[in-house]
């Protein structure tokens, strides 16, 4: 807030997922002025970004939740594979679950691992700053509630990648009820190029 007050000539603020789930919103504009957007869905008829088939799985509980996710990874394309858990006892169980590494902010080393897996369970320490162009499948089994934000940057994983991949949000029923405007934003932004499956387990 303190540098929407302070003099300047010019501005430019960029971002991938302009929301806030503070209520904040304002402070987008306050900020970097009246926004300019390009949508997803330009960007892909553009060919800069790939078309992902994006699937939102309802699943009973959240042991469904690890089963179907062993389910999703068992029969993916080749390629690399990140499973999104916000919980750190979880994570790791799912982790032993699929014989894979669990990377969260408490693991030495943590891009190295990631780098170096495959498969891989991580924590919100992947929502940003990771480009993997071989990436063919991004899997959410735990998530930060009804975040547009956080579930923009996760599917922003998965669109920069070489080849169109595969996006899995696996929810229970309660979630879904309570949580369903986390993929608002992604629906807004792909709205015309990419349809959206609704599953139900």
């Amino acid at each position: 807030s303190k540098l929407a007050f302070l003099k300047t000539k010019y501005r430019i603020g960029l971002s991938a997922s302009p929301w806030r789930e503070d209520g904040r919103q304002h402070m987008i504009a306050a900020l970097s002025g009246f926004p300019c957007a390009i949508r997803w869905a330009d960007l892909i008829r553009a060919g800069v970004l790939k078309r992902p088939r994006i699937v939102i799985v309802t699943v009973p509980n959240d042991a469904t939740k690890t089963r179907y996710a062993h389910t999703i990874i068992a029969k993916r394309k080749p390629g690399r594979a990140l499973i999104f858990c916000d919980y750190l006892e979880r994570g790791q169980a799912l982790s032993n679950v699929l014989g894979v590494p669990f990377v969260s902010g408490e693991t030495p080393n943590k891009l190295k691992r990631v780098q170096e897996a495959e498969v891989c369970v991580v924590s919100r320490i992947a929502d940003r700053g990771l480009d993997f162009p071989d990436l063919t499948l991004v899997v959410e089994v735990a998530f930060l509630g009804g975040s547009r934000e956080q579930e923009a940057q996760r599917l922003g994983r998965l669109l920069h990648s070489q080849t169109s991949g595969e996006h899995y949000l696996l929810f229970t029923p309660d979630e879904y009820a309570k949580f369903k405007p986390r993929i608002y934003g992604i629906e807004s932004e792909l709205a015309g190029e990419v349809d959206i499956e609704f599953i139900s387990v």
